[in-house]
């Protein structure tokens, strides 16, 4: 239906048309999962913002959530209950091996934003060449009062094996300075976002020691559970997972939404 409405070759009134009738068909989609999953009326307004994000084919919607409103229904809940815009969170991370992260640069927006802290400083000592380097965050209070996070080094982040992510290589200071910013919020602030503190950072290095955390089809869990730990109870939908064929040429999509993650994973 979208490729009649986008065709050149159509008159006004027939893409008007068509629109209109994509438009109830769509309706009658919302109306029916609003009758099967015995939603809410307030649920059913998530799920018609969800319809209509999975359908905004340039860069604003992340390749992974392109076509997904189950999880943008997920994450639409999840984002009231962080008092920012849907696009923000759809933005504000990536999945790794089918597990949610939070890009670190989100995190400290969103703790910032909520007033937890006025602002975020670093302490640093030591020298990254000698080995030496350490650095942890400090998070300063509305009343001036000040949290510490724990310290982060260039000796814990090569014996943690972090130092396998080649971002570590180009710019350390900066991925270490995010890793100490992600301990300090998920030390003060881990109900700001629903129960999953881990960054898309920490995910990364993780992946690049090689380990496997969840299966690209328990995604939709991941997003699940972290909506229940933030306290808004989802309803109750089994989604099944999506046999993959061995046949690369039907899994276009499967492929299109790995490229995405990988391309995200860049952003740091």
């Amino acid at each position: 239906m979208s490729e009649i409405i986008k065709s050149s070759g159509r008159s006004p009134a027939v893409k008007a048309n068509a629109k209109t009738a994509y438009l109830q068909e769509m309706a009658e989609a919302i109306k029916l999962h609003g009758e099967i999953f015995s939603l809410s009326d307030h649920e059913i307004k998530h799920l018609r913002k969800a319809f209509f994000y999975s359908e905004i084919e340039n860069g604003l919607v992340p390749d992974a959530f392109k076509g997904d409103y189950r999880s943008i229904f997920v994450m639409s809940q999840l984002c009231e209950t962080m008092k920012c815009d849907l696009i923000e969170v759809l933005q504000g991370g990536y999945f790794v091996h089918g597990r949610w992260g939070w890009y670190a640069e989100f995190q400290i927006k969103r703790v910032l934003a909520l007033g937890i802290y006025t602002v975020i400083d670093y302490e640093q000592a030591g020298d990254i060449k000698a080995g030496t380097y350490q650095v942890r965050a400090v998070g300063t209070r509305p009343d001036g009062t000040k949290a510490i996070g724990t310290s982060v080094s260039i000796a814990m982040a090569q014996a943690e094996k972090w130092t396998k992510n080649s971002k570590y290589q180009t710019m350390p200071v900066l991925m270490l300075k995010k890793r100490a910013a992600s301990f300090l919020i998920r030390e003060t602030a881990p109900h700001i976002f629903g129960g999953g503190t881990i960054t898309a950072e920490e995910l990364a290095d993780v992946e690049s020691k090689g380990v496997i955390t969840q299966a690209p089809s328990e995604s939709m869990d991941s997003l699940l559970s972290m909506l229940s730990e933030s306290g808004v109870m989802p309803p109750d939908v089994s989604v099944d997972a999506v046999p993959v064929s061995e046949d690369d040429s039907v899994n276009t999509t499967t492929e299109e939404k790995k490229n995405g993650r990988e391309r995200d994973s860049d952003r740091y």
